[in-house]
């Protein structure tokens, strides 16, 4: 018999202006930008990126604990994905589509493209390139 679940709702507030909170906006705003135009395509969608999009809800989560958790390159890339975002609706008020939402989510993870270290998905730990081991069926990388 398994024990009776217990929910435990935690509301965290963070200072106005600090910077727990600018990273978590910024991380926030990144990842509902792309849910909203991966959902616009229909569940299905929004499925097939289902690694990203628990990746994205990771680092929020981290951000809700310590800024400090949020890998430094993963955050400058949520940045720069914002500041695009801003550009862009000033330039034209279109919502993103699911291909654009999907870009979007493999910016935001941007894997040994920016950064001469990822991060394993399975320890969290950061490793090189060279030490990177790459599973052919679904593009995951691990140390």
């Amino acid at each position: 018999n398994l024990t009776d679940r217990t929910v435990q709702v935690c509301t965290v507030q963070f200072p106005e202006g600090s910077v727990h909170q600018r990273i978590y906006d910024v991380l926030f705003e990144s990842a509902r930008t792309a849910f909203s135009a991966l959902l616009s395509a229909g569940d299905k969608e929004a499925l097939k990126e289902y690694a990203g999009i628990l990746e994205t809800l990771l680092r929020i989560r981290q951000a809700c604990c310590s800024g400090i958790l949020v890998p430094k390159e993963r955050l400058e890339r949520a940045e720069k994905v914002v500041a695009d975002l801003m550009k862009s609706k000033a330039d034209n008020s279109d919502p993103l589509t699911a291909e654009e939402g999907k870009k979007l989510l493999d910016n935001l993870k941007g894997i040994f493209e920016e950064s001469e270290s990822a991060e394993c998905c399975i320890c969290l730990e950061e490793f090189s390139p060279e030490a990177a081991m790459i599973l052919r069926s679904c593009s995951h990388v691990y140390c």
